[in-house]
């Protein structure tokens, strides 16, 4: 398997500028985008952009390294986890009526980017509910560039006192009330998120001299669920020092389906084996499948645009298209992805519908219906079991470390759906 253009840039720069050691010895290591793209040939905002954990390059992940800016054009390397865990999107989640008796034509039920989510949050209420403060204005949105600020950084063994000016702040939108409340927003479920992304704004605000109290805010919006988490620094100049205060999971979907996941299992009609002509599944997280055929039903449709939403190299972007082809709710034009029969039907569909579906066209597939039955038996123990079932049901060839991978890729997409039908 070839390595990403990333991945290899990350090793050059290493090697060629002895980072691990550095990092080892100091903890930090600067970096400027001149050196960036002289020594790597790639745009430095390519290279250290990596709003996830498991987004970063292979390399920075093995060193458990953080990357911040700290300058325009200027970057540090931190031996340490910038990063947040966010809650799960399936937990408790609450109904939320809509408030419109009549549609609002301008406003779509079906938000397609980060800024729409967040106008939904704020027309419906949803915001107001969440932070008990309805007397909101939107006040902030875009990119400015930061005055100076400092803080503290906890590495893994020492700690860094940082200076940072003039670099490019964004928030996805800023509302005045009781407090000031900064947002990022995400479109797709995530697993966690750069912390830099609630800290700088927060740091950069207080360095304006606004006397209120601010509040930083995490949303998502994914399988048709607006997630709010509100954070807190227990100390402003440091970090590291973030907490979650509260989290909710809203839907608008007022008669949610109460199938038991045996019941969808026993209406669905299992094909005889595997297709010949559709790879099989090679993306381990089916949560980033289903949100790809949300994003191409939005115009991000070509390998290369879903790539870069993922923040992933262009192959690892192919298997999660390949992945929502092969469930049939997406298929490859010229040079386009889009959305089958199957698909647009499911883009429209309310949560505990789309979850239905989602696993009726996983199940279908004999490997996954025979993993699943086993999983409900409590007789599935080995991947080599899943490996063999594999082999029962394709006409394909596959080396027996392959084998193992997909059977792993089983197995992740089998314990999601029973752990969503566990929630419920």
């Amino acid at each position: 398997m070839s390595e990403s253009p990333t991945n290899k840039a990350w090793e050059k720069l290493f090697e060629y500028l002895d980072i691990s050691n550095k990092v080892h010895e100091k903890g930090i290591v600067y970096l400027t985008s001149k050196d960036i793209k002289s020594i790597s040939s790639r745009e430095p905002r390519l290279m250290c952009k990596f709003d996830e954990r498991g987004s970063r390059s292979k390399i920075l992940k093995s060193n458990g390294i953080t990357i911040l800016p700290v300058r325009n054009g200027e970057y540090v390397l931190i031996d340490g986890d910038g990063y947040q865990n966010l809650p799960s999107i399936l937990n408790s989640i609450q109904f939320f009526e809509w408030p419109f008796k009549k549609r609002l034509e301008t406003l779509p039920k079906e938000p397609r980017s980060e800024s729409q989510v967040i106008d939904m949050a704020l027309a419906t209420g949803l915001i107001s509910h969440f932070l008990e403060d309805y007397d909101l204005t939107l006040t902030i949105r875009g990119r400015l560039r930061s005055s100076p600020f400092k803080f503290i950084f906890m590495g893994t063994n020492k700690i860094h006192e940082l200076n940072v000016d003039g670099v490019q702040i964004e928030v996805d939108a800023g509302f005045e009330g009781e407090k000031i409340y900064l947002i990022e927003a995400k479109m797709g479920e995530r697993d966690d998120f750069h912390v830099r992304q609630l800290f700088y704004p927060m740091k950069m605000w207080m360095e304006e001299g606004v006397t209120k109290e601010i509040v930083p805010l995490f949303i998502t919006y994914a399988n048709e669920i607006i997630s709010v988490s509100q954070y807190r620094f227990k100390n402003i100049q440091e970090y590291s020092s973030i907490e979650l205060v509260k989290s909710s999971n809203y839907t608008f979907e007022p008669n949610p389906l109460t199938l038991t996941l045996p019941e969808i299992i026993q209406g669905i009609k299992v094909q005889k084996m595997e297709p010949d002509d559709i790879p099989f599944p090679q993306a381990d997280d089916i949560r980033k499948v289903r949100d790809t055929v949300d994003l191409i039903s939005w115009g991000c449709d070509t390998r290369d645009q879903i790539a870069k939403f993922w923040e992933v190299d262009p192959r690892q972007g192919d298997y999660y298209a390949n992945a929502g082809q092969y469930l049939g709710l997406i298929h490859k034009g010229d040079k386009h992805w889009r959305l089958t029969n199957k698909g647009e039907i499911f883009v429209h569909l309310p949560t505990t519908q789309r979850n239905k579906m989602l696993a009726e066209v996983i199940f279908q597939h004999p490997v996954f219906y025979e993993t699943q039955i086993k999983y409900f038996n409590k007789n599935l123990s080995l991947k080599e079991e899943i490996a063999k079932l594999i082999l029962k049901y394709s006409n394909k060839t596959f080396s027996e470390s392959t084998l193992l991978r997909r059977a792993l890729t089983i197995l992740s997409w089998v314990k999601y759906i029973n752990e969503v039908y566990e929630k419920i």
